[in-house]
């Protein structure tokens, strides 16, 4: 499995976002995968030899490109590679509650903001809570709707019960403490 990773990058005075894929996530190690997000967060993406191609592809000619990158992306094995098979994507920096992507991979998630809402429970009392809407687009030749439907829920009642674990303050160095989730 392939991740996805979107970034909001400024380029060269533009702000754009930048796609990348973090490979093999089935197997790899969650430090293994915190290093490579933190690289392409923090490093400058002109640097990074995983954007080279991409920076090859936007100085050809829009029709050209196009072309080009449909060529790469023809391929199911090529294009899981490129695009990554799951994406989580978030617009909830942002005031956007709730949308759907067409990211290319074969599932992703769409994350939108937490806000306070009425919610009606169960025995019918209307009370406010933290809101977060979730979507999920998947591709049918992959995936079945069914079991969408069932990673959608199994998301959702995980969230739901999910309780963070406490921070644990470590010394770096002597004098200096710093604080990080322990899982």
């Amino acid at each position: 499995m392939h991740g996805k990773l979107a970034l909001d990058k400024t380029v060269n005075g533009r702000r754009i976002v930048l796609a990348t894929v973090v490979p093999d996530l089935h197997t790899a190690e969650l430090d293994t995968i915190r290093r490579q997000v933190d690289r392409f967060r923090d490093e400058d993406p002109t640097d990074l030899p995983e954007f080279a191609p991409l920076w090859r592809l936007t100085r050809l000619p829009a029709l050209l490109g196009y072309a080009a990158f449909r060529a790469a992306t023809a391929s199911p094995r090529h294009r899981t590679r490129l695009l990554g098979t799951l994406a989580v994507t978030s617009l909830g920096h942002s005031v956007v509650d709730g949308f759907h992507s067409m990211g290319g991979t074969t599932v992703t998630l769409g994350v939108g903001r937490v806000v306070h809402r009425p919610v009606a429970t169960p025995d019918g009392q209307v009370l406010v809570a933290p809101i977060m809407r979730l979507s999920l687009t998947f591709d049918h030749r992959v995936i079945d709707g069914a079991e969408a439907a069932d990673v959608l829920k199994e998301l959702k009642a995980r969230l739901q019960t999910f309780t963070p674990a406490p921070p644990t303050t470590t010394e770096t160095a002597p004098g200096r403490r710093t604080q990080q989730a322990v899982s």
